[in-house]
C-alpha cells in the first residue's frame, strides 16, 4: 500500500517534503513538486482526507445557505449547488446545505444565495471573520454571479434588432439585485430608440401562475404588445398561456422571450427563445473561490466575478 514513506523513498525526497506537496504545494518548488506529484500518481496514493484535516485544524465542510422563501426543488439552485457538489467532493470538502441563517455552524467557509438587502450586511460582516463566498453581489465580499444585466441587455437587442416596436417587459415583483440588473439591462437597450417604441411594463412573482394571471388581466385591457420581454422562463411559460387562452398564438400574434435556460425553455410549446445561464459553471467557480479563500486563511483581495450569457434560439421568437 502506497504511503508517505513509500513515496519518500522512491523519489528521494523526505517525508516532510512529501507531506508539503500533498497539504501546502504552493510551498514547494515547482520541479521538486512535480517530482513527487508523478510518483504520487504512480503509487495511486489517496491521502487520508480527515487525518489532514484534523493536522491542518480543519472540518472539511462547507456551510451553504440558501433562503427558506425559495423552493428546494428550483432548478435554478439544484444546478448551482450540484456544480459546488462536483468541486467540493473532489477536493475532500462535505456540504452542508441550510435553509436557515448561518449560526456558528462548525464548517471551514460559508457559501451564500438568494440574499436579501437586510442579509448583505451581516454577510459582510461575517466575511471579516470567515471565509465567505456569495452567488450573487455583496460591496466587499467575494462573489460569483451570471452577468444579469448583460443577458437582458443581449435579449432585448436582439428583439430589437427584429423590428419589434410594441415591447412588454415582464419582471419579478421584488426587490433583489439580481431583478434590478435585469430590469437594467433591458431600459438601457430600448433607451436609444424609445422614441420609436411603444413600451408597457408588468409586474408579477417570479412563478408561471403569477405570471399568466398579471399577462392575462393585461391582455384582457387590450394591451397587446408584439413581443414580451420575460424576466424568467417559468414567468414566460406563464405569458405563453395567457396568450394562448386569448386565441393568440406565439410568435405569430405575440412573441416571448425569456431569461434562465434551465431546460423548461424545451418543455415549452413553441419552445422558448432565452437566456441560457451557465450556472452549474458559476457552482464550481463558487466552490473553488471558497476552497482558495480558506487555503489563504481569509487573506485575499475581494474578487467580483460575473459570467456571461447567451441565448438560445428557439421558436418562441
Amino acid at each position: 500500500m502506497a504511503t508517505l514513506k513509500s513515496i519518500a523513498k522512491a523519489t528521494g525526497y523526505s517525508v516532510i517534503t512529501v507531506s508539503r506537496v500533498i497539504n501546502t504545494p504552493e510551498k514547494v518548488k515547482e520541479s521538486t513538486r512535480k517530482i513527487i506529484e508523478a510518483e504520487i500518481e504512480r503509487q495511486n496514493f489517496r491521502p487520508n482526507i480527515l487525518a489532514r484535516a484534523l493536522v491542518q485544524n480543519r472540518t472539511n465542510i462547507i456551510f451553504v445557505y440558501i433562503p427558506p422563501d425559495i423552493e428546494a426543488i428550483n432548478p435554478f439552485f439544484l444546478h448551482v449547488v450540484s456544480g459546488i457538489g462536483e468541486v467540493l467532493g473532489e477536493k475532500g470538502f462535505s456540504l452542508l446545505l441550510k435553509r436557515t441563517w448561518y449560526n456558528n455552524e462548525d464548517c471551514d467557509g460559508c457559501i451564500f444565495m438568494g440574499l436579501s438587502g437586510a442579509d448583505e450586511a451581516k454577510v459582510y460582516e461575517l466575511s471579516k471573520v470567515k471565509p465567505v463566498c456569495v452567488f450573487g453581489y455583496v460591496e466587499g465580499v467575494t462573489s460569483v454571479d451570471v452577468d444579469n444585466y448583460q443577458g437582458l441587455l443581449l435579449m432585448t437587442n436582439h428583439v430589437l434588432s427584429k423590428g419589434y416596436k410594441k415591447i412588454t417587459y415582464l419582471g419579478i415583483d421584488e426587490s433583489r439585485r439580481f431583478i434590478r440588473q435585469r430590469e437594467k439591462g433591458f431600459n438601457e437597450a430600448i433607451l436609444s430608440k424609445k422614441d420609436k417604441l411603444t413600451v408597457n411594463y408588468l409586474y408579477a412573482k417570479n412563478n408561471e401562475k403569477s405570471a399568466y394571471k398579471v399577462v392575462g388581466n393585461s391582455l384582457e385591457l387590450g394591451i397587446i404588445p408584439e413581443v414580451i420581454v420575460c424576466a424568467t422562463d417559468d414567468m414566460a411559460i406563464g405569458a405563453i398561456r395567457a396568450i394562448k387562452e386569448k386565441g393568440m398564438e406565439v410568435p405569430r400574434d405575440i412573441a416571448v422571450t425569456g431569461f434562465d435556460g434551465l431546460g423548461t425553455q424545451e418543455v415549452a410549446h413553441p419552445r422558448l427563445t432565452t437566456i441560457h445561464q451557465p450556472i452549474y459553471e458559476a457552482g464550481k467557480a463558487l466552490a473553488n473561490r471558497i476552497i482558495l479563500l480558506i487555503e489563504n486563511k481569509n487573506n485575499l483581495p475581494v474578487k467580483h466575478t460575473f459570467i456571461k450569457t447567451d441565448i438560445l434560439h428557439r421558436e418562441s421568437l
